[in-house]
Order: C-alpha cells, then structure tokens, then sequence
C-alpha cells in the first residue's frame, strides 16, 4: 500500500509535462548518513524520454544541498540497468519482500 507520508512531508519531488499530467516521481528519505531513494516511477508511455533521469538528478541535488555525499538504492532486477547508466554502482545483493534485488549508490559530491 502506497503511503502518502512522503508527500506530506515535502519529500517527493514529481515531474509533469506541458499539460500537467503528472508523469512520474521519485520520494526520499534519510538513511544513516546518505539519501535513499525510496520511490521513482515513471508512467510507461513517458519512460525512455528522460524523466527518470531528471528525477534521480533532482535527487543528487537534494542530497548534495543537504551535504550527503551518497545517494542509496534498492533497485529491482528491471531497474538495474536504469540505475547503472545514471551513475549508480551496485555494492551487494538483498531479499525484499517482493523481489530480489541490488544495493546501489551513486556519489553525489
């Protein structure tokens, strides 16, 4: 179930085109000493137009404003590659819930 605790507390950030729909967003949170993105989506007629790409460098930005010098991530086997082309580096393999899947990050500084 979708929490909309991000939202309320200013920590998702959301892309709209020139109609404004939205089209995607991404949340975060503070995670020890490094940002983590908690959320990102895209709608699939807007994937591979650059809006996830926006979003994880609105989350570099955040995390840098903030003085973090990482970004986190769990990504799922589909993302992966996603996430390795905007800079993230996998660090090691994790179970969740849902899916198998690859601790990242991406330095942000």
């Amino acid at each position: 179930m979708f929490s909309d605790d991000a939202v309320r507390q200013g920590r998702t950030r959301v892309a709209v085109e020139s109609e404004g729909d939205i089209v995607g967003f991404a949340s975060w949170v503070v995670n020890d000493n490094a940002i983590e993105l908690e959320d990102l989506f895209v709608e699939p007629q807007w994937m591979r137009r650059g809006v996830g790409r926006a979003l994880v460098l609105d989350a570099v930005a955040i995390a840098r404003t903030r003085s973090f010098d990482t970004l986190e991530v769990t990504a799922n086997p589909h993302a992966q590659e996603f996430y390795e082309d905007v800079g993230f580096v996998v660090d090691y393999a994790v179970e969740t819930d849902f899916y198998p899947g690859q601790r990242m990050h991406r330095d942000v500084r």
